[in-house]
């Protein structure tokens, strides 16, 4: 069986699975559960936010500047943010909503996003956290 892609720790995508035959057990649609505010606008949010340009390879997340923008971009990227999705069963306001924490480079500092799963209405958090290594 294959894992489905992940988004931060979203599984995200359309995925199938197989038995040893090769015949189709099942397809798995991931994206099914999100509501209005999929993945992609999660993406666009954070750049339009300047933590990031797809394009140019500049960033304020990652120890270097400018990354190459290939796949190396995302993985470095990805490393900073933990991005959670919570189902409107497990919300205590009953809507689905994005749950983003990004540490970037600048050690100490968490900038938090809550994103209203429907209407992209988001409140932003950052604060100082202080670590022991």
């Amino acid at each position: 069986m294959r894992r489905p892609p992940l988004f931060g720790g979203v599984a995200i995508g359309v995925y199938e699975e197989y038995d040893r035959e090769g015949n189709l057990i099942k397809v798995v649609d991931e994206d099914r559960k999100f509501g209005k505010i999929k993945p992609r606008d999660i993406v666009e949010l954070l750049e339009k936010e300047g933590w990031f340009n797809r394009e140019t390879g500049e960033n304020k997340v990652t120890e270097e500047a400018v990354l190459p923008t290939t796949g190396a971009f995302y993985r470095a990227i990805i490393k900073h943010l933990d991005i959670n999705y919570v189902l409107p069963e497990r919300s205590r306001t009953g809507r689905s909503y994005w749950h983003i924490e990004i540490e970037p480079r600048f050690f100490g500092y968490v900038t938090t996003y809550i994103i209203d799963g429907e209407t992209g209405e988001f409140s932003k958090e950052k604060k100082f956290v202080m670590k022991y290594k």
